[in-house]
């Protein structure tokens, strides 16, 4: 039997979306991730990250990598939901 990480991409700007939801990592195709650019909104990428998150918290160990290429304030609000 072979076990597998799953991966979730949230793509995020002004808003966040889901591109990949728990898909084997050999099923993601990363040059068809969209990349829209402009309006870096931190707080709308960590929400999206919990309600992942929130879905499998007991079920999986959990591990998040963060990247942007921009700049924004710091998502307190959105990070105290993680505490």
């Amino acid at each position: 039997k072979m076990e597998y990480n799953y991966v979730t991409i949230i793509n995020f700007n002004g808003n966040a979306r889901i591109i990949y939801n728990r898909a084997k990592p050999d099923q993601i195709n990363a040059y068809n991730i969209p990349y829209g650019g402009g309006g870096t909104d931190f707080e709308a990428a960590f929400r999206q990250a919990y309600d992942v998150a929130n879905n499998y918290i007991h079920q999986e160990a959990i591990v998040f990598i963060f990247m942007t290429d921009g700049g924004a304030t710091y998502p307190s609000n959105s990070i105290a939901l993680f505490q």
